[in-house]
């Protein structure tokens, strides 16, 4: 399985929404320097900052996890 930075998913549709930091922390009632430390991959978002996120950027969570929505797991 590959490995999804959630910092550079963050920014990959952030950009793609034309969007820069200062909007997103907006959108998302979140500090912009938060926001950066969350793309850089300093920082990461916690459950609440990445529901928020997901909201601003209107996404849903799992998508900005990397994960297919469409690929389910099946019960061991």
């Amino acid at each position: 399985m590959e490995s999804i930075d959630i910092g550079d998913r963050i920014r990959e549709i952030r950009k793609s929404r034309n969007l820069n930091q200062d909007q997103l922390a907006e959108l998302a009632i979140l500090n912009r320097v938060t926001v950066a430390k969350y793309e850089a991959g300093k920082v990461e978002p916690g459950a609440k900052a990445l529901s928020r996120i997901a909201d601003a950027l209107e996404v849903s969570a799992d998508e900005l996890l990397g994960r297919d929505p469409g690929i389910k797991k099946e019960a061991p």
